[in-house]
């Protein structure tokens, strides 16, 4: 289960297209969440956090669905991954400020 998960996570990593992106990243951590050794599922977990928020500038474009979809996924699903990822590395906290204030919708009210 964890080399397929880490297939799908490399996949997510160099997938374009926003929506395919998504869904392989949330099959990914649908996998990591059976995985028995959770040290390596966590490892996983934060490595492909930090790639996901170095990538957010991709999605400037992207309509509010899509958006809305990942403010989701890092607001809820990734949220203690995405605290300690931008806990390590302040740098990134302005790229992931950035991403959420795209829209003038306050995701995190509306979650």
């Amino acid at each position: 289960m964890l080399d397929e998960a880490r297939r799908l996570l490399e996949a997510a990593d160099m997938e374009a297209d926003p929506v395919r992106k998504l869904a392989a990243l949330e099959e990914a951590l649908d996998l990591l969440d059976e995985v028995q050794d959770t040290r390596r599922a966590a490892n996983l977990r934060r490595s492909y956090t930090r790639r996901l928020i170095t990538q957010l500038f991709v999605l400037k474009k992207a309509d509010i669905v899509t958006w809305f979809d990942y403010a989701r996924f890092l607001l809820l699903r990734l949220e203690p991954d995405v605290a300690a990822v931008l806990k390590d590395d302040p740098d990134l906290k302005a790229s992931y400020d950035e991403f959420l204030a795209l829209w003038r919708v306050d995701a995190r009210k509306l979650l």
